[in-house]
């Protein structure tokens, strides 16, 4: 099934007065990393002069300090469980071997 996607332009026209065109130049109207996904576009699809990608660029580095700073508190909360589990192991291994071949 073919999925179409509304596609908004923000831009701005210039009429060319000597040929009588109008000239309109737009660039995709994305808010977010997924909105460019959605409409299977690359960063490299936006015009260069837009600043579009510098605010897509600036989203994700501040979704990734993010998520590093959550996945860090995780791990600071897992990690004396973590390590009394490996303790646990090796008290286990130790009774093993000391007390399995009687």
């Amino acid at each position: 099934m073919l999925k179409l996607f509304v596609l908004y332009v923000s831009g701005q026209m210039f009429h060319l007065r000597d040929k009588g065109f109008v000239f309109f130049v737009a660039s995709p109207y994305i808010r977010a990393w997924e909105d460019l996904e959605k409409r299977t576009m690359k960063l490299a699809d936006l015009p260069m002069w837009d600043a579009t990608r510098d605010f897509l660029l600036s989203d994700m580095a501040f979704r990734y300090d993010k998520l590093v700073k959550s996945a860090l508190t995780s791990f600071s909360f897992i990690k004396p469980k973590i390590t009394k589990l490996i303790e646990f192991f090796y008290n286990i291994q130790y009774l093993y071997f000391s007390f399995g071949n009687v």
